[in-house]
């Protein structure tokens, strides 16, 4: 079995892991960042770079080049439906006193892409793609790194310390024995890209979402494409299934009549994705040399697409609290344990509010015929203030990370 060494052994390179590996080589730190896939090409997953991240990365000075790679911006929400008289903003984002006052939508292979290059310009940093984490080495109760497979090889990779990075069905959590609390989650969602046609357009700079029928869809404008949520009841994608496809795209002509032929693209149920949406946390994100960061330490709904924004503040960070120590080998599970009470309350906040949109806002709309929107829309549209307190929360969280000083050079 082969044995490699080295300080930080990062499991997953998704958001959190890759800015935490690129934080940690600028300062120095040995890394070794491994990945279960050949690349970072996969489908739907977080496409949303809100205003704090940006600032974040402007922080190391990798905004602007960032924003070279072809992108678009969303800068506020509109929804309809027949709860609403007129189309109603939810959500702008161009009141938020920031250098970048939208969301920066951009697949997040692209994103990961630019992040991994980065980190590659170090000597002191190692990328293992097609690397499958097996387990925990653990001796007298303390982590000392990972087993892994690659292709038919096995080895272990030792470590100061070892971060579970590895999303929402993180083997590292399995394996570590800490308690993962389940949260409520009413809803799925059903994924989709359909190329755009000529001509088509939304009311809305970014994102437009759609109420009736006991679906709710959310479109969002691209470059060449539209990419679109579908909302549904919990464990209902098997019924939508079976009633079949034509049923399925003549409720989305039904809720978007201004798309004459778009969803006529839509051929085959190998097309869309379906996400079991899921709400939970870790009690505890760390054991003596382990900790757990990003979904696999609280997984987050689509709820306001904060979800890889949430996982690098995670990363920023456990990157604050560890540097030092393991600049002068003197990391302790104190250390590991700052992370958490740095970052639990905003999580908790956090996921509190996707709970009150999914049962108080979506799970109303899904299930019953409303009349009239619910009280915390109807505040939102009656409230100037409440609008740009819920896009500044949506984009900095309830409490901000700010990347120390020191590195941030």
């Amino acid at each position: 079995m082969n044995t490699t060494h080295t300080t930080c052994c990062i499991v997953g390179a998704g958001p959190a892991g890759a800015i935490l590996a690129l934080l940690l080589v600028r300062q120095g730190i040995d890394v070794t960042l491994i990945e279960a896939q050949k690349d970072f090409n996969r489908a739907f997953r977080g496409d949303t770079v809100h205003s704090g991240t940006m600032e974040l990365l402007d922080q190391i000075g990798l905004a602007e080049d960032l924003l070279k790679i072809p992108h678009s911006k969303l800068h506020n929400g509109v929804i309809e439906g027949p709860a609403f008289d007129a189309p109603f903003e939810i959500i702008d984002f161009s009141a938020i006193r920031s250098n970048y006052p939208y969301v920066t939508m951009m697949p997040q292979s692209e994103f990961l892409n630019y992040v991994i290059h980065q980190a590659q310009q170090y000597a002191n940093f190692t990328l293992l793609l097609k690397t499958s984490a097996q387990g925990l080495i653990e001796e007298n109760g303390h982590v000392h790194g990972v087993t892994y497979r690659q292709g038919k090889e096995q080895g272990e990779i030792r470590a100061t310390v070892t971060i579970a990075a590895d999303g929402r069905s993180s083997k590292l959590r399995a394996a570590s024995g800490l308690t993962y609390k389940t949260l409520s989650a009413p809803m799925d969602v059903l994924w989709m890209s359909i190329p755009k046609v000529a001509g088509e357009t939304v009311q809305a700079k970014g994102l437009a979402g759609r109420i009736g029928l006991g679906r709710i869809a959310l479109l969002f404008e691209r470059e060449t494409e539209w990419q679109i949520a579908v909302v549904i009841l919990k464990g209902a994608y098997r019924e939508v299934k079976r009633e079949g496809l034509p049923e399925f795209k003549a409720i989305l002509y039904k809720m978007v009549p201004e798309f004459n032929t778009t969803f006529d693209a839509l051929t085959e149920w190998r097309q869309i994705v379906p996400l079991s949406v899921e709400l939970g946390r870790l009690t505890n994100w760390s054991r003596p040399g382990l900790l757990i960061i990003g979904d696999a330490a609280h997984t987050m709904s689509p709820v306001g697409g904060i979800g890889i924004n949430y996982a690098i503040q995670d990363a920023v960070a456990t990157a604050n609290v560890l540097t030092e120590p393991l600049q002068k080998g003197t990391l302790t599970p104190q250390h590991l344990a700052q992370v958490q009470a740095q970052r639990e309350r905003s999580v908790k906040i956090a996921q509190r509010f996707q709970a009150t949109a999914q049962q108080q806002i979506i799970g109303r709309f899904l299930t019953t015929d409303v009349a009239r929107p619910p009280l915390p829309a109807r505040l939102i549209q009656r409230v100037p203030p409440i609008k740009r307190l819920l896009a500044n929360f949506v984009a900095y969280g309830a409490f901000p990370v700010q990347l120390n000083e020191a590195l941030r050079r």
